[in-house]
């Protein structure tokens, strides 16, 4: 028993004597350590992508308008450093300026395409398809322009309903009067958005408009008027409806209607011309009676 003890306590005296020399290093390892703190941080500061400074360099040329300098810097990035992070985002700069600022379209189809090409799982490749699908819609080629909407549902669905709307208005643009409505209907039954929704009331007012059903074209006129009496589509709405009311023969209510807002409607040219030409009708021997009360023939 005396014996074991003794053991015991040798085999504390050692483990407390190892333990403490590991934890209190030696002067020689301390600077071992220092050492390698340094190599860490300097190799760290060595690994920073060699692409970022001349990227940020094109930024700043672009934030100052040297759209062409900046072109060369983007250029260069890709170029040398295609394997960077900052490469997807340089060659859809590339893209971006000849589309928003040089108004290259054609140079920027191109670049869009080496995007998609180059870096087809990038974040950029959704931006781009953004510009995309606006470019095509300039240019006519409006179902192009449906399928990257479509796409872009998909891919951003926090925006689906600004994309949806897009896709309705490309079928107008194309005079497809029935699928738009179809597109319209179905974002009034699933969208919350007081931007949208006045704006599809317009628009289902102006293909009532165009196809000739006046009063429908009024229903959804006095609907935007009514519910959203302060967005900026009254106006539009409202000389619309001034239109309707005119060639329904209610001259007299178009014209009330025209003179209350010529003062603010952002083309008051168009309004004037409206205004004075019913006058000119009323003057000639319009009947009276459609005029309201208290509002007599110029």
């Amino acid at each position: 028993m005396e014996e074991w003890g003794a053991g015991s306590r040798t085999r504390r005296v050692v483990k407390s004597f190892t333990t403490t020399h590991l934890l209190r290093p030696t002067p020689h390892c301390a600077s071992l350590i220092n050492l390698l703190i340094a190599l860490v941080v300097f190799f760290a500061g060595c690994s920073t992508d060699p692409a970022e400074h001349v990227f940020e360099k094109a930024e700043k040329s672009l934030g100052t308008g040297s759209f062409e300098e900046a072109l060369l810097q983007y250029s260069y990035v890709v170029n040398k450093h295609p394997e960077s992070s900052y490469a997807p985002k340089s060659q859809y700069k590339i893209a971006y300026i000849y589309n928003k600022y040089l108004g290259e379209r054609k140079r920027a189809l191109d670049a869009y395409a080496t995007l998609y090409y180059m870096y087809p799982g990038s974040a950029e490749t959704v931006d781009a398809r953004e510009d995309l699908a606006q470019i095509y819609s300039d240019l006519g080629d409006h179902r192009k322009a449906i399928a990257h909407y479509q796409r872009l549902m998909v891919e951003r669905p926090g925006d689906a309903q600004r994309f949806h709307f897009a896709v309705a208005s490309e079928y107008m643009k194309m005079n497809d009067l029935a699928q738009a409505r179809v597109e319209f209907s179905e974002l009034l039954r699933t969208t919350g958005s007081h931007v949208l929704i006045p704006q599809i009331y317009f628009n289902m007012g102006g293909m009532s408009y165009v196809e000739g059903k006046t009063s429908e074209a009024m229903e959804w006129y006095d609907k935007l008027i009514s519910k959203y009496p302060k967005d900026p589509f009254v106006l539009e709405a409202e000389f619309y409806k001034a239109k309707v009311l005119n060639e329904t023969g209610r001259q007299g209510e178009a014209l009330v209607l025209l003179r209350e807002i010529e003062p603010q409607y952002h083309n008051k040219a168009a309004v004037t011309a409206l205004r004075e030409w019913i006058e000119a009708r009323l003057k000639d021997g319009h009947d009276p009676k459609t005029l309201p009360p208290g509002v007599n023939p110029p």
